[in-house]
């Protein structure tokens, strides 16, 4: 597969020319961007898929929605619906998509929407009665037509955005120098142990300027697994088999954390952000003969609602970080909000 990609190289010289246009013409103000009056938090990546900006959002919104008259507005990746909508009790993941809609049910007292021009979306918000003061932007990095307030950059440990390649040759969507317009800049998916020498290696290779703001973080999986009806502590898995259901860009970091709690387990591994048709349905009963399934968050929001079963279960996962690298992040966001 990789050899296939690099013969696409000539494909991402064509990228490489597209975009270097595209953002010299934003950068002199040849095409304009719009700074929006509310206060805004991007939160986005160089590369296709797989950085955990689900998860961040998720820690932004419960960091801040105490203290805020929050919303988020994200393009609603995978949904059938064109426009802008807002998420209330009856939306589905078709509607809205699979991540919007994960973050309103975990967080009902907040403005969710979704739009693919994030312009419009941001003047709809601001139309609504008791608008948001502040907006977080999920996955608006190269929506350059908007010009966030602050920007949060992710970039994975094992997969860095200095190590990857132009579309379609690797998975970069454009050039690593775009890391600049970051404040600050996220490595994602550390590893629990994270030593002085990666630490200090990572970064060395970022190079990020004295202006920025660098934390390292990983993922955190609960010890109860969760569904429409009860909580269930992880454990039980100990003692059977199960089926795992997977839909998501990277889901090696949950298999081989399943793995190191010694669990047997059958895995079906779908596309990212698949919708679950009636066959999938099929195929994923028959695979699971009776048994418990277990699924991600983003998952479950698309198929629990096909697969309505007291024996589908999601793990949730959060945001942890290295060290005092929560303080750090936690300052960084303040600061920002405070200018």
């Amino acid at each position: 597969m990789r050899f296939f990609r690099f013969l696409l190289f000539p494909l991402t010289i064509l990228y490489a020319i597209g975009i270097s246009f595209r953002n010299f013409f934003y950068n002199i103000g040849i095409i304009k961007s719009m700074t929006p009056e509310v206060k805004t938090i991007g939160v986005g990546n160089l590369s296709v898929g797989g950085t955990g900006k689900s998860v961040v959002t998720d820690y932004l919104i419960s960091l801040l929605k105490s203290d805020h008259q929050l919303a988020t507005l994200s393009r609603g990746y995978g949904r059938k619906t064109k426009g802008f909508y807002l998420a209330n009790a009856e939306s589905t993941a078709l509607e809205i998509g699979d991540e919007p809609l994960m973050f309103y049910k975990k967080h009902p007292e907040i403005k969710v929407g979704v739009a693919e021009n994030r312009n419009k979306g941001i003047s709809e918000l601001m139309a609504l009665d008791n608008p948001p003061n502040l907006v977080v932007l999920d996955d608006c990095y190269q929506h350059r037509r908007l010009n966030a307030h602050f920007y949060i950059l992710l970039t994975t440990f094992h997969q860095p955005f200095f190590d990857d390649y132009l579309l379609p040759t690797g998975d970069l969507r454009e050039f690593s120098s775009a890391k600049e317009r970051a404040n600050l800049v996220v490595v994602t998916k550390c590893p629990q142990q994270l030593t002085s020498t990666q630490r200090k290696a990572m970064t060395a290779q970022l190079r990020l300027s004295s202006k920025q703001t660098l934390c390292f973080a990983n993922i955190q999986y609960a010890t109860k697994m969760r569904n429409a009806q009860r909580d269930m502590s992880l454990s039980v898995l100990e003692k059977i088999n199960f089926l795992l259901v997977t839909g998501i860009a990277q889901p090696d970091l949950l298999i081989d954390f399943l793995k190191s709690k010694f669990l047997k387990f059958k895995h079906l591994n779908f596309g990212d952000h698949h919708n679950f048709s009636a066959k999938d349905i099929a195929k994923i009963r028959r695979e699971s003969q009776g048994h418990m399934i277990l699924t991600t968050e983003k998952d479950y929001v698309r198929l629990y609602p096909v697969m309505k079963s007291d024996l589908l279960f999601y793990l949730p996962i959060t945001l942890g970080f290295d060290g005092d690298d929560k303080a750090l992040f936690d300052q960084a966001v303040a600061n920002a909000l405070n200018d």
